[in-house]
């Protein structure tokens, strides 16, 4: 299977491969859509080199008890993401995130080959044994030439995806696709994803190119609380390797962004001011009480 196209929005920005682009823009991005009520109320931020990390929290309760929460922060090489229902009754959160940086690499004898990076991520997964429910999570990364013959193409993509509808699942897989090759290979539920996935993205020696990550956790309850909690995930895991065609190490390489970010380092473990899993789970724990306390004093006053 040949990946030929791909849209992926980031920030309101669509951008479509199989054109031309140029290394023009580096942004980070959150989009919520939250509904407690029937109707999906979309907020969303972005930020850029000048405006990061950003942070992005929803909360909508109605007076049935219904409740919808979603929680992120986005910064280059970092997306934190959490969602939550409590109540039902079509009650849903979206929470997304991503980041889009241009990279330069440069080898002393202009050699072409592989940048090999890790990709860390996790999430825990909540949900009732009964019930009609969704939940989705989405861990996506993709690299595009911008110069050359191939210019805008994608010419490396990697997805892990997990649905589970009702406590059964739906999909559980990772599609790879390097170049013409792409694998997918489709695996059992895990309430718990922990996974450090290694990328091996394709170069050519002094010409730009551009990557993209994104993480969204979706859920919708008509029955029960559900969970999606990827707010230790995911981490752009650094430089492990430069190769060349053939797999030989390369040495005395640069790698420059657009951005200016260092991506030769790892993100991981942590970014200073980003909540850890705890912390993230206190928080949603604390938009329930909350609600709560607003129903019991509604209830008080009639």
């Amino acid at each position: 299977m040949k990946i030929t196209q791909l849209i992926c929005v980031i920030s309101g920005a669509a951008i479509m491969t199989g054109v031309a682009v140029s290394a023009s823009a580096q942004s980070i991005g959150i989009s919520h859509k939250n509904a407690a009520n029937g109707s999906v109320d979309p907020t969303g931020t972005g930020g850029d080199k000048n405006n990061r990390p950003i942070t992005l929290t929803t909360l909508r309760t109605n007076a049935d008890g219904r409740q919808s929460t979603s929680v992120s922060t986005v910064d280059f090489g970092v997306v934190k993401v959490a969602s939550s229902v409590v109540g039902g009754g079509g009650a849903s959160a979206e929470a997304s995130g991503g980041w889009q940086d241009y990279l330069t690499l440069t080898t002393p004898d202009g050699a072409s080959g592989f940048l090999n990076v890790n990709l860390q991520f996790d999430a825990t997964i909540t949900q009732p044994t009964s019930g009609i429910n969704t939940i989705n999570y989405l861990q996506r990364f993709y690299a595009t030439a911008i110069n050359g013959p191939i210019g805008g193409l994608i010419t490396y993509f990697y997805d892990y995806t997990t649905q589970n509808m009702s406590g059964e699942v739906r999909s559980n897989y990772v599609w790879e696709n390097n170049g013409n090759v792409s694998t997918i290979t489709d695996f059992a539920f895990q309430p718990t994803i922990g996974k450090t996935a290694s990328l091996r993205i394709p170069f050519v020696s002094g010409q730009t190119f551009g990557i993209d990550s994104s993480t969204t956790c979706s859920v919708r309850s008509i029955g029960g609380t559900l969970g999606c909690d990827a707010g230790n995930s995911s981490y752009w895991g650094g430089v492990t390797s430069v190769t060349n065609a053939s797999g030989g190490v390369l040495s005395g390489w640069t790698l420059t962004s657009l951005s200016g970010v260092d991506y030769s380092a790892s993100m991981a473990p942590g970014v200073a001011g980003v909540p850890e899993p705890t912390t993230w789970a206190m928080m949603i724990i604390g938009f329930g009480s909350a609600g709560s306390i607003v129903r019991r004093r509604r209830a008080l006053e009639a």
